[in-house]
């Protein structure tokens, strides 16, 4: 049986296979130009979901395991199929809070992390050095840095 890694990280090549090709197609149509499907941006993409997939699947579990989505209500009642005394896990209930907590870690540092990561691959794809894909990230944080709304400075 193939592993969560294997298994996500096929899924993910399948995905982003199909979603390239659109988006190349999209981005023809848009532009007014016949469709030229672009191999070398295909293959970065694929190469991109291969390194990144396998950290994310692993973020995703680890972010479950020490914030578990769903917890055992030790209100429910009764020796149903599911219960301890029957040897079961217990009625589950959604934990809100270790939702709100994974939700707001998986936007803040794992959002972080991808971005840094995607222009990182990106500028060694195009043959920055190690000095050009550190001056190509700070260029795009400043690029966000920017865009921020006047408001937050008032």
């Amino acid at each position: 049986m193939p592993s969560l890694l294997v298994k996500g990280t096929a899924q993910a090549l399948v995905l982003g296979s199909i979603s390239n090709i659109l988006a190349q197609f999209i981005s023809a149509q848009q532009g007014g130009k016949p469709f030229h499907f672009s191999i070398p941006t295909f293959l970065f993409f694929l190469t991109w979901t291969l390194i990144s997939c396998p950290p994310n699947i692993l973020w995703q579990v680890y972010l479950e395991e020490k914030y578990p989505a769903n917890k055992v209500d030790p209100r429910a009642q009764g020796v149903g199929q599911g219960s301890p005394q029957a040897g079961g896990a217990g009625k589950k209930r959604l934990s809100k809070t270790n939702t709100t907590k994974k939700f707001l870690l998986d936007q803040s540092i794992g959002a972080v992390a991808n971005t840094v990561g995607y222009i990182a691959a990106l500028a060694a794809f195009r043959g920055h050095n190690g000095a050009g894909i550190v001056g190509q990230v700070q260029k795009v944080r400043a690029i966000v840095l920017k865009s921020e709304p006047d408001w937050l400075h008032e």
